[in-house]
C-alpha cells in the first residue's frame, strides 16, 4: 500500500518568488519561460513575425526594417503599453510595480485562504482586538500610567486599580489586595521564609 501525496500548498514566499511578467501580471515557474513568452507575446513583429529581446528592440526592428512607427505594447495590460520602459525578464521592472504586485498576490493568497476555509468549514481566526494606545487618549494613558508606579514603588493601590472598581466583582477569596491584607493585622510572610517553609 503506498502512500497518498497530498497536494502542498505553496506557501506564500515561494509565490512571490516566482518570476512574473510586466505587461500581462502572468506568473512563471522559471525566468527564461517568462523570457521566452515576452518574445513570444509582447515582442514579436507582426509584419516578419521576428522575436525581439524587448520592446526597445522591437521598436528599433519596426523603424529600420519596415519604416514603421511602434506605437505600443501587444497584449499589454491598460497602462503598461508603453515602448519607453525597457524590460527583459524581470530586469527594469519599476519598484512602485513590484510593490503593488505583491500586495496584490498577498491579498489574493490571504482571499484563496479565506475561501478554502470557509469550503473546509473551519471557522476564522476569532483574533479578539487588542486595546491599543492609539484608542486611548494621551491623559489616560498618563494616569494609567502613574497608577502603575504608584501600585509597583509603594505598593499601595488606589480604588480605580482594586479588584471590581472597573463594574466587575472582585474573583473568589481576593476581596482585598494584597497591601490591603497585610495591614488587616494578618501575619505577612517574607517571600524567602515562605519558601524554607515548604521545603521543610
Amino acid at each position: 500500500m503506498t502512500k497518498k501525496n497530498k497536494r502542498k500548498q505553496p506557501d506564500a514566499e515561494e509565490i512571490l518568488a516566482r518570476p512574473w511578467c510586466y505587461y500581462c501580471e502572468r506568473d512563471f515557474d522559471d525566468l527564461k519561460i517568462l523570457i521566452s513568452h515576452q518574445k513570444a507575446r509582447h515582442f514579436k513583429c507582426e509584419r516578419c513575425g521576428r522575436r525581439l529581446n524587448t520592446a526597445g528592440g522591437l521598436a528599433v526592428h519596426m523603424t529600420q526594417v519596415h519604416k514603421e512607427q511602434l506605437q505600443k505594447v501587444e497584449h499589454a495590460i491598460e497602462g503598461r503599453e508603453s515602448v519607453d520602459i525597457e524590460i527583459f525578464g524581470m530586469e527594469g521592472i519599476p519598484e512602485n510595480e513590484i510593490a503593488a504586485h505583491r500586495q496584490r498576490v498577498l491579498s489574493q493568497i490571504s482571499q484563496a485562504e479565506a475561501e478554502r476555509r470557509a469550503q473546509a468549514g473551519i471557522p476564522g481566526t476569532g483574533k479578539k482586538s487588542k486595546v491599543t494606545a492609539a484608542a486611548l487618549d494621551p491623559e489616560e494613558i498618563k494616569r494609567r500610567l502613574e497608577e502603575h508606579r504608584r501600585v509597583v514603588v509603594d505598593g499601595s493601590v488606589t480604588p480605580s486599580l482594586t479588584p471590581g472598581a472597573h463594574g466587575g466583582s472582585a474573583s473568589p477569596g481576593r476581596s482585598q489586595s494584597p497591601a490591603q491584607y497585610g495591614a488587616a493585622g494578618s501575619p505577612t510572610v517574607p517571600a524567602q521564609a515562605a519558601y524554607v517553609s515548604v521545603l521543610n
